[in-house]
């Protein structure tokens, strides 16, 4: 996991399987990288994770409210296929905001308005 901000965007991004133990890492993590920052714009990099199960998915549900809570924005960009298809069968297609590449995720946060603005 790796975290970097670029034209007042926070991007982490995620390596490898995100499932049970690793998945209070990940939380813990993400926690700390965005620290007290949840109004600002955060981007979730997906091109280097290769698996979710439920608890990884509850996580990313749970950094997505946090987010809306403090009147931020939150995006995913970049699932592979096999990962899109996990968003797609529990229905966070539709519940989060999920874009094919970083520049139209960047795009799209930079233009939305925060949730209850």
């Amino acid at each position: 996991m790796t975290s970097r901000a670029r034209e007042g965007v926070m991007v982490v991004s995620v390596f490898g399987r995100v499932l049970l133990p690793r998945t209070e890492v990940f939380s813990d993590w993400i926690s700390a990288e965005v620290g007290d920052r949840w109004a600002e714009p955060v981007l979730l990099d997906c091109t280097g994770m290769t698996y979710i199960n439920s608890a990884g998915l509850r996580e990313i549900l749970t950094f997505a409210r946090r987010s809306a809570e403090h009147g931020g924005r939150f995006a995913l960009f970049g699932l592979v296929r096999s990962v899109r298809r996990t968003f797609e069968v529990v229905g966070f297609d539709q519940m989060l905001d999920i874009h094919e590449s970083a520049d139209e995720a960047r795009a799209a946060i930079l233009r939305s308005e925060p949730p209850g603005a």
